[in-house]
């Protein structure tokens, strides 16, 4: 048993006529590892056996207290509760869930190992009325999580446990809402600036109850809006506000949030059996033209599922009954919202997620038939024909399937014609403040906020190191640091030069840097307006970063790069630092700035200059670091040369302030390619094994930059309406399938919220249930039991043949029994659909592609180590390699262009000579 000294919980269980459940709960606690605790439970005006339950675990052990009251509602049970706790850590479970036996060790744990945060969080399972998990959750991120509250419940209400003292500071529970009172009380709390951790293990229990007063979706839809409207507005309930959100985050993103929303509920309404076309009324004259067909049908799936509360083998039974309301509700969400061809694809994606839960054998071959027939569109009156005409149309319509997903953009190739022919309207900018008038814009920022940009930040202070390491080697003569801001860069760059000039708009900004700067003799300061004042002298070195956005449209771009040429001395540098935006690259990541251009056009527009050679640039997901020289001889018939180009990962976590700004974009899709995990004992093992300690360090540094792994089918929606994803996705996959993936991997993952694809060969795992019974060694494969144990958590297979041969060096006939009846064998034993295939030892060829996909496989993995673009055929999407050899660095730099020769690293360059 692990007790921890110095940590007590108090356990608030609200109950209304709870007499049939809340003996599991109470004996949860009792369960428990940790027992430091105690439970107060308040009736809520109970009328029948739950006071006589409670009373008897009062008897039996002290920590239990009881409290009656009048019926009011949950959140004021809560809240008396709340005055009554003795302990400083507050956990909230109901009536009708219970907590697993590490829960309060656990998140305990976690906390007395790092005391800066205020609330824990771990993951949670749903489980049917007869006991059957159905679907496990974790949300994953942890640190500043204000704008996640912004869009969703990040978890449920007994996952967490938060300090007594910042429930009370915003307040407590709401009372005025009916539904969504957790939601809106966790938003509160994020928005005081509080820290949140997460342990990814599954340590709660959610049981689904048919008639549950949470599945009231009109309710639910109408608070949540409630919650939605007020994440990005002042909320006057909070009187210590985290200065990042004094007015909520802004409102680009709402109406997707409310439309996300309004799927949830309308999977409520259906499960109940229940019209949801009338959910729409709430967002009525809202548009929304981006919805995701695969998220929308996901939502409503399990949302569906979880209030219908039946186990999984009925679900097939389900699903018929409820295809003509989701038809139409799918078609009315598609006239509502806007978004072109929404219902039929989100009908596609329904279709697969049910083949993928629901147990029935029967029911899955004939939704899979049905799914082929739409796909291929095979007209009726062929059905009528000959059974040899018949067989001749549906190899032709497999073979013309199978072209589209070997070359994925001929579908689009008209849509993109048309598009590339429609002439583009000009977009006119408006001029905002510090556009209109600079330099009153600053001063104004400057005394209202000190550091505005919280330059301290080790998210500034890496790219400062970067900045540094671009300087060419010696003592500079003379320098220029235009917009020095108050100093925070120029204390560092004043020990590189000899004499430096530090100049910025704002006088405010100017004498904080003089102060910061005092110790320095070489430093002089001056006011600066880039754009209007002259420039007085020449230089060795000029240092402009963070400020060309502000100088207006591209013309007076080009006027300030003529101006700053002229004052470098011939064989002078020039050293630039800004941010990458999207309205230079739409598709790429980028911060979402009211500017003309970021840092990739006004690289480009220095570039173009005669008087300059561009020489390096290292290039982040979020900025870039660009270095010219002033060439001591012009030539202008002479080619500009490319620059040295270093890619850079991100480093570490965003400023919450930062990550908010961010549109993350994923185009290119990094597919990770592992085999084992697992301790290595011996030389033989390096090449093929990573080890628990760096597959943690990779997964800790994916959920640090915000990755979110997704499955093959996202991806595939991606690709055929070609809209990058949202975020920073990956997908993680594991190849044949063996125990120390249980062992070592599965912890980890669930640990870091991250999910896998699993490739197995069904000859082994044949002989490993009759050679290997109880024999689990890290190289065993999974037994059928595990298998369908970690299909039950969230885990996805595919087929890695029956017996991992060569494909391209044994006949057809053999390759394509090989293919075919791997996934046969795991689809009778796993009762799911199986859409995915990867090529052992990565060999195929374009005749294997294509058996691939004649099989009815939507998906080929390779060995070819590249990212996955749009582009690729959907049956031979390459993966990159992971080994256990490579550095932090080299893993990060894998995940922008693996195929990369030249060494990638995290921190900064080599210094420029």
């Amino acid at each position: 048993m692990s007790e921890f000294v110095g940590m007590n919980v108090s356990v608030i269980i609200p109950a209304h006529n709870a007499g049939d459940t809340i003996e599991k709960v109470l004996q949860s606690l009792l369960d428990q590892t940790f027992q430091h605790w105690e439970a107060i439970v308040v009736d809520d005006g109970s009328i029948d056996g739950t006071e006589d339950v409670v009373k008897k675990f009062v008897e039996r052990d002290s920590r239990f207290r009881f409290l009656s009251q009048q019926q009011m509602c949950v959140s004021v049970a809560r809240n008396n509760g709340i005055k009554l706790a003795r302990f400083d850590w507050l956990v909230f479970l109901d009536s009708d869930d219970w907590i697993l036996p590490r829960h309060l060790e656990s998140l305990t744990g976690l906390l007395n190992a790092d005391p800066s945060l205020d609330v824990a969080y771990c993951g949670w399972a749903y489980v049917t009325p007869d006991g059957e998990r159905v679907f496990e959750e974790f949300y994953g991120k942890v640190g500043d999580l204000f704008a996640d509250y912004t869009t969703c419940c990040v978890s449920v209400i007994h996952t967490y446990i938060v300090k007594r003292s910042l429930v009370i500071a915003v307040g407590g529970f709401d009372a005025s809402f009916r539904t969504c009172e957790d939601w809106d009380l966790w938003q509160r709390i994020a928005r005081t600036g509080a820290r949140f951790g997460g342990v990814g293990e599954t340590l709660a229990v959610y049981r689904m109850r048919p008639g549950s007063a949470t599945r009231n979706g009109r309710q639910l839809l109408k608070d949540g809006i409630r919650v939605l409207n007020q994440g990005h507005a002042p909320d006057l309930r909070i009187v210590q506000l985290h200065p990042v959100y004094p007015n909520g985050l802004p409102k680009e993103q709402l109406t997707k949030n409310k439309f996300d929303l309004l799927s949830a509920c309308a999977g409520y309404a259906i499960g109940t059996g229940d019209d949801a076309r009338p959910l729409l009324e709430e967002l009525k004259g809202e548009k929304c033209l981006t919805l995701n067909p695969y998220e929308v049908a996901k939502c409503i799936f399990r949302h569906a599922m979880v209030s219908a509360s039946r186990p999984r083998s009925e679900w097939y039974k389900l699903w018929t009954g409820f295809e003509g309301k989701v038809e139409d509700f799918l078609v009315a969400l598609e006239a509502h919202s806007g978004t072109p061809g929404l219902a039929c694809r989100a009908r596609r994606f329904a279709n697969n997620l049910v083949m993928k839960y629901a147990k029935d054998p029967e029911f899955i071959r004939r939704l899979g038939s049905l799914q082929a027939h739409l796909i291929l569109g095979i007209p009726s009156s062929m059905q009528k024909m000959s059974r040899r005409v018949d067989k001749v149309q549906k190899i032709l319509k497999r073979s013309s399937r199978v072209a589209l997903l070997m070359i994925p953009e001929v579908k689009n190739f008209s849509k993109n014609m048309r598009r590339l022919l429609k002439p583009r309207k000009k977009k006119k900018i408006a001029l905002s403040a510090e556009k209109s008038n600079p330099r009153a814009h600053f001063e104004k920022l400057f005394s209202k906020h000190p550091d505005p940009w919280n330059y301290t930040n080790p998210y500034e202070q890496t790219k400062y190191q970067q900045t540094l390491s671009l300087i060419p080697d010696g003592l500079i003569e003379e320098a220029l640091e235009l917009a020095c801001a108050e100093g925070h860069f120029t204390v560092q760059l004043a020990t590189r030069v000899k004499h430096l000039l530090a100049a910025d708009i704002s006088q405010i900004a100017l004498s904080r840097a003089a102060e910061r700067c005092k110790n320095f003799k070489n430093v002089v300061f001056q006011c600066i307006d880039i754009t209007k004042d002259p420039i007085p002298g020449q230089f060795d070195l000029i240092v402009c970063s963070e400020v060309l956005y502000f100088v207006g449209d591209c013309n007076q771009l080009r006027a300030t790069v003529a101006k700053l040429v002229n004052c470098l001395k011939p064989g002078g540098y020039l050293l630039m630092a800004h941010a990458n935006l999207i309205v230079d690259e739409p598709n790429h990541p980028g911060f979402n700035w009211d500017h003309a251009f970021g840092a990739k056009v006004i690289g480009e527009t220095f570039a173009r200059d005669h008087y300059l050679e561009f020489k390096k640039e290292l290039r982040t997901p979020l900025y870039r670091i660009q270095l010219f020289r002033r060439k001591t001889r012009t030539n202008f018939f002479s080619h500009h040369r490319a620059p040295e180009v270093i890619e850079l990962a991100q480093h570490g976590p965003l400023p919450s302030k930062v990550a908010t700004q961010v549109l993350w974009n994923t185009v290119k899709l990094p597919i990770l390619r592992y085999r084992h995990v697992g301790p290595i004992k011996s030389n033989t093992q390096k090449l093929s094994t990573v080890t628990p300690e760096t597959f943690e360090e990779q997964l800790c540094y994916l959920r640090d930059t915000d990755h979110q792994s997704i499955s093959l089918y996202e991806w595939l929606y991606a690709v055929h309406s070609k809209t990058p994803l949202s975020g920073r996705k990956v997908l993680i996959t594991f190849d044949e399938g063996c125990h120390d993936f249980l062992t070592y991997a599965w912890p980890l993952l669930k640990r870091y919220g991250f999910s896998a694809t699993v490739f197995l060969i069904t000859d082994r795992i044949v002989r490993s249930n009759s050679q290997y019974q109880n024999h689990q060694e890290e190289t065993t494969p999974l037994s059928w039991r595990e298998i369908r144990q970690l299909q039950s958590e969230g885990i996805n297979f595919g087929s890695y043949s029956i017996s991992h041969p060569d494909l391209t060096s044994i006949p057809l006939r053999e390759a394509l029994r090989e293919i075919r009846e791997s996934r046969a064998i795991l689809e009778k034993e796993l009762g799911i659909y199986i859409s995915s295939f990867a090529y052992p030892y990565g060999k195929f060829n374009r005749l294997i592609e294509y058996l691939v996909g004649i099989c009815g496989y939507d998906f080929g993995l390779t060995f070819e180590s590249s990212l996955c673009t749009m582009s690729h055929s959907l049956l031979a999407l390459p993966r990159i390699k992971i080994e256990d050899s490579e550095s932090l660095g080299n893993f990060a730099a894998k995940l922008l262009n693996p195929s990369e020769e030249r060494a990638l690293v995290m921190s900064g360059a080599k210094n420029f000579s």
